[in-house]
C-alpha cells in the first residue's frame, strides 16, 4: 500500500537537496529512493548510496537493485513511518 512519508535529510544528503525535510508517496524504500533520486538529481543520489535509512527507528543500507543480500528494495515502509536519510557522519 503507497503512503505519504515524511523524508528528514541530514547533513551532505541536506545539502544535496537544498532542503531539509519532505513528503515522499512510497509503498517501498526502493520507491522511496527512486522517488528522491528523481526530485533530486544525480548528486544527491551519490549521498544517497552512502546513507542509511532510519525507518521506523530500524537502520536499512540503500537499496542496492538486484542486491540478494536481505533485499531491503523490497521492504514495504508502514503507512505513514517517517523516514530519515543519514549519510555518513565524519568524527566520532
Amino acid at each position: 500500500m503507497t503512503s505519504a512519508h515524511r523524508v528528514r535529510l541530514f547533513a551532505a544528503a541536506r545539502s544535496a537537496a537544498g532542503v531539509g525535510e519532505i513528503t515522499i508517496t512510497a509503498s517501498s524504500t526502493q520507491e522511496l529512493c527512486a522517488e528522491l533520486t528523481s526530485r533530486f538529481g544525480p548528486e544527491f543520489e551519490q549521498v544517497l548510496s552512502q546513507s542509511s535509512l532510519l525507518v521506523a527507528g530500524r537502520v536499512m543500507p540503500y537499496p542496492e537493485p538486484g542486491s540478494d543480500s536481505d533485499a531491503p528494495e523490497e521492504s514495504p515502509l508502514p503507512a505513514g513511518v517517517p523516514v530519515d536519510v543519514l549519510p555518513p557522519f565524519a568524527g566520532g
